[in-house]
């Protein structure tokens, strides 16, 4: 909560308490924690940062854009693979 301070009849400044702070500090944790599980978690939201960032580079950041969510998009839907384990090696004759 803002207190109004008033150090002389010319002078007020607004002096935040130590529990808004906190609260702004969970906050910001909270946005950059769901930022990072985001971008980390899927690509096309991470080929959609990645290509704005080369394509504002280049001068064209909404084709980079485009380009680097259509990569991401690929890629998390491209099947999964496995790796084969000692029972589906095909048998020699």
């Amino acid at each position: 909560m803002l207190e109004t301070v008033t150090a002389d009849e010319n002078t007020t400044r607004n002096v935040a308490s130590a529990e808004d702070d906190t609260t702004i500090r969970t906050m910001r944790f909270a946005a950059v924690l769901v930022a990072i599980t985001a971008v980390s978690g899927c690509a096309t939201i991470a080929g959609g940062l990645i290509g704005t960032g080369v394509g504002l580079a280049a001068g064209h950041p909404v084709s980079g854009a485009l380009v680097g969510t259509g990569v991401g998009m690929m890629i998390d839907a491209a099947p999964r693979r496995t790796p084969p384990d000692a029972f589906s090696a095909p048998i020699a004759p």
